[in-house]
C-alpha cells in the first residue's frame, strides 16, 4: 500500500511541477479506495501516468485527494476495457500465428 501512497503522490508533483516534498501522501483509506477502483494494478499505474498528463494536479483545487478517487471511479472501467480488448487482439494473433505455422494437409498427390 505504501507504494501506491508513494506513486500517487510522485504524480501529483510530477503534475503540479513542484518537488516531491511539497505534495503531502493520500491517506491509506483513499488510496484503499482509489486501487479499489481498479480490477488490475496495471490499470491503476496507466490511469496514474494519464493524471500527470491531463494534469490533475493543476486542477484540484485542495490539498485533499477527493478529485483523485472521483476521477479514478470515472475511467476505471474504460481502462479496464481497453486492456482486455488489447489482450484479445494479442491472443487472437498468436492463434493466427500458430494456425500460419500449421503444416497444410496433403490431399494425397
Amino acid at each position: 500500500m505504501s507504494t501506491a501512497r508513494d506513486q500517487l503522490r510522485a504524480a501529483r508533483a510530477a503534475g503540479a511541477g513542484v518537488p516531491l516534498e511539497q505534495i503531502g501522501a493520500p491517506d491509506r483509506e483513499i488510496a484503499v479506495q482509489i486501487l479499489g477502483a481498479f480490477s488490475d494494478y496495471a490499470d491503476f499505474t496507466t490511469w496514474l501516468e494519464s493524471t500527470v498528463s491531463r494534469g490533475m494536479a493543476r486542477k484540484s483545487e485542495s490539498a485533499r485527494w477527493g478529485l483523485y478517487l472521483t476521477d479514478a471511479r470515472n475511467e476505471a472501467e474504460g481502462l479496464r476495457l481497453k486492456r482486455e480488448a488489447q489482450e484479445k487482439r494479442e491472443r487472437d494473433w498468436q492463434i493466427e500465428q500458430e494456425r500460419r505455422q500449421q503444416p497444410k494437409p496433403s490431399n494425397g498427390a
